[in-house]
């Protein structure tokens, strides 16, 4: 979720620039992702820990690994929130550039 309440509004500003090309809504990221960035940043939420949760969880129980240390926990969380990150965040970016253009009222 906080990747994607961070980084879409980067690539809105991108794309309001002029820096970055907006994207066509096509294909199923632009119609099973919520509009609202909120909700998007819920939705991307609640199905990574649907999915991602269960096969961390029988990954680490297949390598026998019942427990961990301090260091090896922050290890094994820092790994996992890279590997996350690199899996949802260009889904993120690619839903932020389909977005409509906002336009700002300057008073």
């Amino acid at each position: 979720m906080l990747v994607c309440l961070i980084a879409t509004p980067f690539v809105r500003a991108e794309v309001r620039r002029g820096k970055v090309a907006p994207a066509e809504p096509s294909g199923p990221i632009s119609r099973l992702l919520p509009r609202s960035l909120l909700l998007r940043g819920i939705a991307l939420g609640l199905l990574a820990a649907v999915t991602l949760a269960p096969l961390t969880i029988w990954g680490l129980q297949a390598l026998g690994i019942r427990g961990m240390g301090l260091w090896q926990f922050v290890s094994f969380k820092a790994a996992f929130g890279a590997a996350l990150a690199a899996l949802i965040t260009p889904v993120v970016a690619l839903r932020a550039l389909m977005d409509p253009a906002r336009r700002r009222l300057h008073v």
